[in-house]
């Protein structure tokens, strides 16, 4: 007979997804980039291994960025976020890009995007932290 273990998995939240959107685009503009010039950035900068072994182009489209940038994207492929941060422009608080696993933490509520810090939840984030999750929740209500 098989033991059985409980697994936990922290699965992308809606309001995780909304900040990593908000960090993206923030990122993206600080760089006068528009969406298309991220997906001109991953298929020059990233490759894939196809199933015949050959390495080909990472694919992505703007409309796939643009929900991600607004947190419509509720479970981002971790391809997509290594490719992301394999462009390196979204950064980290010390100054380097923030990697693939830190983006993900990000839509699981691990990572505050501004300290660069692990948490247990959003809801235990720094001051200004929190008001760049409540700005997030409030442009996309809106929108």
């Amino acid at each position: 007979m098989i033991e059985s273990k409980s697994v936990i998995i922290d699965a992308p939240t809606k309001r995780g997804c909304l900040v990593l959107g908000n960090l993206l685009k923030r990122d993206r503009e600080a760089l006068n980039w528009s969406q298309d010039e991220v997906v001109l950035q991953i298929f020059a900068t990233v490759r894939v291994r196809g199933e015949d072994g050959q390495l080909c182009p990472y694919r992505v489209t703007r409309a796939t960025i643009s929900d991600l940038e607004r947190g419509r994207n509720l479970e981002p492929k971790t391809t997509l976020l290594e490719a992301i941060a394999a462009v390196g422009y979204v950064m980290h608080p010390s100054g380097r890009a923030f990697t693939g696993q830190e983006l993900r933490a990000i839509t699981q509520e691990r990572l505050d995007p501004l300290t660069g810090t692990r948490i247990e939840s959003f809801d235990n984030l720094s001051h200004s932290s929190k008001l760049s999750v409540e700005w997030a929740e409030a442009a996309t209500s809106a929108a």
